[in-house]
């Protein structure tokens, strides 16, 4: 992905409108799922963090709602 950002970069980048365009798509491409792969880790830090907090709770029942 950084070498795809540093093509973009170069002041040269729009001369090939067609290399160009080829880039951008394949950067599309790149992009999509690691931006999807971020949010489901970041959903899934989320998630450990509230039940490693409800674990020190005493609400036995709202731990049990989010287990489910």
């Amino acid at each position: 992905m950084a070498e795809l950002d540093k093509e973009i970069e170069k002041p040269n980048f729009w001369g090939d409108n067609e290399r160009a365009q080829k880039i951008l798509k394949e950067k599309s491409f790149l992009q999509k799922p690691l931006e999807r792969w971020n949010s489901l880790n970041k959903a899934l830090k989320d998630s450990s963090e509230l039940i490693s907090l409800l674990h020190g709770e005493e609400d036995t029942g709202m731990l049990s709602e989010v287990q489910t």
